[in-house]
């Protein structure tokens, strides 16, 4: 996934919202590091419950403001967005699922579909090696798990040049419903789980 965003940036070039990405980055950064000690040292029982009420909570809310009819999700306030980046960080390098907290966070903000999508990659150019780095080092990942990944990486590409057109093709509405129910599918996953 990491080489995939690598590929993917030329469709999404300068359409991020630098100003968000640039306030995601120090959180997420400490965020994985922390995470990815909780993951070689910490039982996960009681993260991913805690995780999963905060994220079904959320996603209930921004559910119920994309229903309720008002045409903007609540705001957080950007003064959260280290504490966001944090939380993020943390779940990205914990369970591979940061991208919902940036999801849920600039939906929430109020970007579009591919501003949105394309803030994300921003974030994670950068902060992927980061998480790699973190599990190279804890031993999680080894040379083969590397080796089967690049064999793979056909696959990825070709994945990400799909969700580009679908992300072309999707209206906003769909685009934002979509993102919560895989959000509260994430979430109820790992309150299940």
């Amino acid at each position: 996934m990491w080489l995939s965003d690598y590929f993917a940036i030329r469709f999404f070039w300068k359409k991020w919202d630098a100003r968000l990405v640039k306030l995601m980055i120090p959180g997420f950064f400490f965020g994985i590091i922390i995470g990815a000690t909780l993951l070689v040292y910490m039982p996960e029982y009681w993260l991913r419950k805690g995780l999963g009420m905060v994220c079904l909570l959320f996603t209930g809310l921004q559910a119920w403001q994309e229903f309720g009819g008002e045409k903007q999700p609540p705001r957080i306030g950007l003064g959260m967005g280290v504490a966001i980046g944090l939380l993020g960080g943390t779940v990205s390098a914990l369970f591979h699922s940061g991208g919902l907290i940036l999801n849920l966070f600039f939906l929430s903000q109020g970007l579009t579909k591919v501003p949105l999508v394309a803030s994300i990659i921003g974030v994670w150019i950068f902060l992927n090696p980061v998480k790699l780095s973190s599990y190279w080092i804890g031993g999680i990942v080894n040379l083969k798990m590397l080796v089967t990944s690049l064999l793979a990486l056909p696959l990825t590409l070709a994945g990400t040049w799909l969700g580009k057109r679908a992300l072309d093709w999707a209206p906003q509405r769909a685009y934002n419903l979509g993102v919560l129910a895989l959000s509260a599918l994430a979430a109820v996953r790992l309150l299940w789980e």
